[in-house]
């Protein structure tokens, strides 16, 4: 997520295995149903408000996106980013209940749907992609036989199963609902606990009024050799609980979490928190999929009241029952997609797809915001303070750590914008800034402080030109290679010194997540002979350098 300008950004946020990576171098069944989830999920929405989300991948060529927008918030020393993309699925019916793993390079999504036009019952139904957003034709999981409903399925794979957790009843009008247990070797064909014939429950509603909801809308995590599942219930004091398994089907306890439902848990185990994705209301008609953390799993705390999983404009509808993307036993790293449906409370056969993407960082005062305009001429690079995306930008990552301004050797780095070439430009020389502002650029004032000779910890600020006009910075010597040999960039020597952001071990693409593209780069490393170096990421073992001991525990963390 760089440069200066102009090269193919597509092509430059290609893997060097050829795999697409973040950019880089760049209801129910029945009308009955449906209109008691929405009447449900409104009024569960109003009581929590009483008590109380790697870059995006390249875009494939010829396929359009839809305007990047997004929004940023702090809550406890964390950033959240939030930024919708578009909508990746919708039929002739409603969907809604998104279940998102990435497994092996792809990813796998579980969902609920079906049509009210035509009598068409909630079904599960699951899809396959590689990126996300073009997924393969829909194809039945499981079917609502015999029971007389399923719906909001939940996925993990743990032992060499998948593992689905769904709300199920046998009342056709969708009342008295209880969670049930469905277990798969592919993730496509299902058998149900304890048998198809005559499945049984392995969370049972404990409502004291039959004819009302039930329990239903897990989430489940398998941590620590426990599944963990949150799910609703309807009993006093009704919302959100929390239970734990050591078999994944016997839950002897349940604890009280909060009053809120439609609701998604994954854990960061990185970083130490658990992410919660629910669904609140604003300015009493729309819904929003807000952002809550926890360090312990039970008390989570919203990151902002306005802090939500950006979405499209839908008019006076709402966006609902969300999933996280995670890998298979429900952990994330810094970046993640969300998939929810969203549509118009009145009509669930509007509920379509939509795929919005999720950055959660640690906020710290040095950080420098690395932004792409897609739209640009050249493809435009900005740097920025804060992580707010600027109009027709879209957010890429922590750029760098910025040293302090009274740090030895820190010098203000300027920002200087021509608005003819859409180009910024960026120099801590006060001579380079009078000369650009003579051939048109317009002082954008500073954009924190480089270090002008390198000191203990810090790395370099690569500064690279493209002959269309182009500037580009980055920390990132692959990208720098790229840039030179494939897109015609030259070297302009080091803009200054920064230091480098905080990233997860074992991410060595800036993608805030360890994954396959961080084991191919870590062979390239190896495999240029950079043994025994220290290295920002991708150091595994501990002892502070890089060797194949590192990479082999990093194919067995990303494999595993």
């Amino acid at each position: 997520m760089i440069p200066i300008h102009r090269l193919n950004h597509d092509r430059m946020r290609r893997k060097p295995d050829g795999e697409d990576r973040p950019h880089h171098l760049r209801p129910r069944s029945c009308r009955h149903q449906c209109r008691w989830r929405t009447i449900g999920l409104l009024l569960l929405l109003a009581l929590a408000d009483a008590a109380v989300l790697a870059g995006p991948p390249a875009a494939a060529a010829g396929a359009t996106r839809a305007a990047p927008a997004s929004k940023s918030v702090g809550v406890g020393g964390w950033v959240a980013v939030s930024q919708y993309r578009q909508k990746v699925m919708y039929r002739s019916g409603y969907d809604y209940g998104v279940s998102l793993m990435r497994e092996g390079g792809r990813y796998r999504m579980w969902w609920c749907g079906g049509e009210l036009a035509s009598g068409v019952p909630d079904r599960i139904l699951t899809a396959e992609s590689n990126d996300g957003i073009s997924w393969s034709a829909p194809v039945i999981a499981l079917l609502p036989e015999p029971l007389a409903l399923v719906a909001d399925p939940s996925v993990i794979r743990f032992d060499g199963w998948y593992w689905m957790y769904f709300t199920g009843t046998t009342q056709a009008d969708g009342t008295d609902n209880d969670i049930y247990l469905a277990v798969s070797v592919d993730g496509v064909s299902w058998s149900m606990h304890p048998s198809d014939a005559a499945p049984e429950p392995v969370i049972a509603s404990l409502m004291s009024n039959p004819g009302g909801y039930g329990a239903g809308q897990p989430s489940a995590l398998h941590l620590d050799g426990q599944f963990v599942l949150y799910f609703l219930d309807q009993d006093d004091p009704g919302g959100l609980y929390r239970a734990v398994s050591a078999d994944g089907v016997t839950f002897p306890e349940r604890e009280w979490v909060m009053a809120v439902n439609d609701v998604d848990v994954k854990h960061n185990p990185d970083r130490g928190y658990y992410l919660m994705v629910r669904h609140g209301q604003f300015d009493g008609v729309y819904s929003r999929a807000c952002l809550h953390l926890s360090e312990d799993g039970l008390t989570f705390t919203p990151v902002d009241n306005e802090a939500y999983i950006h979405g499209p404009g839908i008019g006076d509808g709402f966006q609902l029952a969300s999933g996280i993307g995670s890998d298979p036993v429900g952990r994330i790293g810094d970046r993640s997609r969300v998939i929810y449906a969203a549509g118009t409370a009145e009509a669930a056969d509007t509920w379509d797809l939509y795929l919005s993407e999720l950055y959660l960082f640690p906020d710290q005062a040095g950080n420098v915001y690395r932004f792409y305009g897609p739209a640009t001429k050249a493809g435009d690079h900005f740097f920025a303070t804060a992580p707010a995306s600027p109009a027709g930008y879209e957010f890429e990552r922590v750029a760098w750590q910025s040293p302090a301004a009274d740090a030895p050797g820190a010098r203000p780095l300027f920002r200087l914008y021509s608005p003819g070439l859409e180009d910024h430009f960026y120099t801590i020389s006060a001579l380079e800034k009078a000369q650009a502002m003579v051939l048109g650029y317009i002082d954008e004032g500073t954009c924190r402080h480089l270090l002008a000779a390198c000191s203990p910890g810090a790395i370099p600020v690569f500064r690279l030109y493209h002959a269309k006009g182009d500037h580009h910075y980055t920390t990132d010597r692959a990208e720098v290679q790229t840039a030179i040999l494939q897109f015609g960039y030259i070297s302009e020597g080091i803009a200054g010194y920064a230091f480098p952001p905080v990233t997860l071990p074992g991410d060595l693409t800036g993608e805030g997540e360890v994954n396959r593209a961080d084991v191919s780069r870590l062979r390239q490393v190896l495999a240029g002979g950079l043994w025994d170096q220290p290295w920002p990421g991708g150091e595994m073992d501990g002892d502070g350098r890089l060797t194949v001991v590192d990479l082999l525990r990093l194919e067995l963390l990303v494999n595993d």
